[in-house]
């Protein structure tokens, strides 16, 4: 929430420079009068709506639970998060070796999949060159 409300006076000021740029007339008035509300409202959603806000953007237990089980999911989060953490875990071993072949043939010092990934992006095929590979 805090996020959003950071980001009004951007939309704001955005508005403004956009009126200006394609050179509207008759914008002023009611824009400033917009501006006044959204200030207002801002200050009202601080004062009233951030204090009973939670903390962690993580959705309660029982609201995440709810929320798997309307996309038919019915395995409890405890044990999805037991299965998702094993496969990460098999995943960074599957690309461990490929990752150490790749920095061996690039000639890279380092070779764990994390740093042979950080070093393959510093090199991306883009436009054209991207079909050719």
């Amino acid at each position: 929430m805090e996020t959003q409300l950071r980001r009004n006076q951007n939309y704001i000021d955005g508005i403004a420079k956009l009126f200006t740029n394609y050179k509207l007339t008759g914008w002023e008035e009611p824009y400033a009068k917009m501006k006044v509300e959204l200030a207002d409202y801002d200050a009202w959603a601080r004062a009233t709506i951030l204090p009973k806000a939670r903390s962690d953007f993580r959705l309660p237990p029982e609201e995440y639970k709810l929320a798997f089980e309307r996309y038919g999911v019915d395995i409890p989060p405890a044990q999805i998060a037991v299965m998702a953490h094993k496969a990460y875990v098999e995943y960074q071993a599957e690309m461990a070796p490929i990752a150490a072949q790749i920095a061996k043939e690039k000639g890279y010092t380092l070779s764990d999949y994390r740093d042979v990934i950080a070093e393959l992006k510093k090199t991306q095929i883009t436009g054209d060159a991207f079909h050719k590979a």
